[in-house]
């Protein structure tokens, strides 16, 4: 972690912010399950990564490890929208059979991504100051939110498309 001696954190109170977030993550997955059946899983999906760079942002302008801890919690909560979100998204875009490939490519994209994320915070608080290196992301976070809210679509019948399977199909496999 790229942090400023003037923020008086020792290596217990950053203990305690990285353990916030893996416990509020964890139970947001599931509650984010549950609630994205009733919302919109491209709204929640791009909304929730919007809400996170703006608590990205508003971390990189705090001070107080209480602050800390609370924008931390609640970075774990929204990051926990997205997994449930695709999952509805991807099952509505593309077939069954072809789910597999698809899932893959999501995966990777969650791993790439949590490759060049420190990458880019580490370089962007080492070049620019510690508060940089949450900023960066969080502009990003709010861009490319916007960007899913503004073209993606629940299923391929919202954007005019036929479905990418028919119930009755689906119906015979099970009988």
């Amino acid at each position: 972690m790229v942090a400023s001696p003037a923020l008086g954190l020792d290596i217990t109170s950053i203990g305690v912010i990285t353990s916030i977030f893996p416990l509020c993550y964890g139970c947001s997955k599931f509650v984010s399950g549950v609630v994205g059946d009733v919302l919109s899983p491209s709204i929640m999906l791009g909304g929730g990564l919007m809400a996170t760079g703006l608590v990205n942002v508003a971390f990189g302008a705090s001070s107080t490890l209480p602050v800390f801890c609370f924008l931390w919690a609640g970075n774990g909560i929204l990051q926990g929208f997205g997994a449930p979100s695709c999952a509805k998204i991807l099952t509505s875009w593309f077939a069954a059979k072809e789910r597999g490939t698809y899932w893959g490519m999501w995966n990777i994209a969650h791993n790439l991504g949590g490759f060049a994320a420190p990458i880019l915070a580490g370089t962007a608080a080492r070049t620019l100051g510690w508060n940089w290196g949450l900023w960066a992301p969080g502009i990003i976070a709010l861009s490319v939110g916007l960007l899913i809210i503004l073209t993606l679509k629940d299923s391929p019948e919202a954007r005019g498309f036929s479905p990418v399977e028919h119930l009755e199909g689906i119906a015979s496999l099970f009988s």
